[in-house]
């Protein structure tokens, strides 16, 4: 079975080495690896291996923009035109698998569906402004649309700025009627039909990407919202993306809606879950729990 693992880096590239490390242990597997245009000289810090391609453009992504869907399509076209794939995975660098590649591989070739990702109709009723319609139908600032401090004037600027669509104070766009709208999350596995499909709609269908341009965290409509409305009659596993992510209380200090770092205080719950990935790790704030997976995923 091939593999294609697509990973973005934005820094630190010690650990986004050692998932990669981790995925070219099985023979079957290409990565390709998108750079952040902000740290661009980091691709010379990152493994030298005829199954990592590091891709020559570097774009310039910023949290919720546009140009995150922008990076991911360029990750997705640079994979079809390398060749097929039975199943391409989205990942960032900060992943790391918690159980051995094998595992998955298996997994992928017993079950064998359209695509793995986490995703629900909107509106969903934990998400702001309307159940997520506000990200797309309103047009965002882009002044609004980068990560800030949990106290910092702009992010309670953008939280009334939403409120405001969400009680309808502004206008929204009218969003096309024949869509069917999904939330979810932008870390998946796919199937190479799946990829193939999504890449001939986006090809074909530029007002789709207009939709995005303003949009604020599109990622986490975008892709799902395509698997859900292309996949017909395929069967895909559509509430388990294969990935540990941990949102306990564990006194970590971190922005509002973004999880916590995996350290060794979570191995229980990680080991638990029975995923294959885990997300996020950084071996600058726990080198230990970054080495003891790395011991049970990796053959020497």
């Amino acid at each position: 079975m091939r593999i294609a693992f697509v990973i973005s880096v934005f820094d630190n590239p010690k650990q986004a080495n050692c998932f990669i490390k981790q995925a070219i242990s099985y023979s079957g597997s290409t990565v390709f690896v998108h750079v952040d245009a902000k740290n661009q000289g980091i691709a010379e810090q990152l493994i030298k291996d005829s199954n990592v391609i590091i891709l020559p453009k570097h774009i310039d992504v910023t949290w919720a923009e546009y140009s995150q869907i922008e990076m991911y399509n360029y990750l997705f076209q640079s994979v079809r035109e390398y060749g097929k794939f039975d199943y391409i995975s989205l990942n960032s660098g900060n992943d790391l698998f918690i159980r051995p590649v094998k595992e998955f591989v298996d997994y992928l070739s017993e079950t064998h569906l359209y695509g793995y990702y986490n995703c629900e109709p909107l509106p969903k009723s934990y998400w702001q402004f309307r159940g997520g319609y506000g990200r797309i139908a309103v047009r965002w600032p882009k002044c609004m649309l980068r990560r800030l401090p949990d106290h910092h004037p702009m992010r309670y600027l953008r939280t009334l700025y939403g409120q405001l669509y969400h009680y309808h104070l502004i206008p929204g766009r009218k969003l096309p009627a024949n869509i069917r709208f999904i939330g979810g999350n932008d870390w998946f596995t796919i199937s190479q039909d799946c990829l193939d499909d999504m890449m001939e709609y986006i090809d074909n269908h530029e007002e789709w990407n207009r939709l995005f341009y303003h949009s604020y965290i599109g990622t986490e409509i975008y892709y799902v919202t395509l698997f859900e409305m292309l996949k017909g009659d395929r069967p895909v596993c559509d509430k388990n993306n294969l990935r540990f992510v941990d949102w306990k209380e564990r006194g970590q200090k971190k922005n509002a809606g973004s999880p916590n770092i995996l350290t060794m205080e979570c191995i229980e719950d990680i080991e638990s879950s029975q995923r294959f990935f885990g997300r996020k790790f950084d071996c600058l704030k726990d080198q230990e729990v970054v080495d003891y997976f790395m011991d049970r995923t990796v053959q020497l």
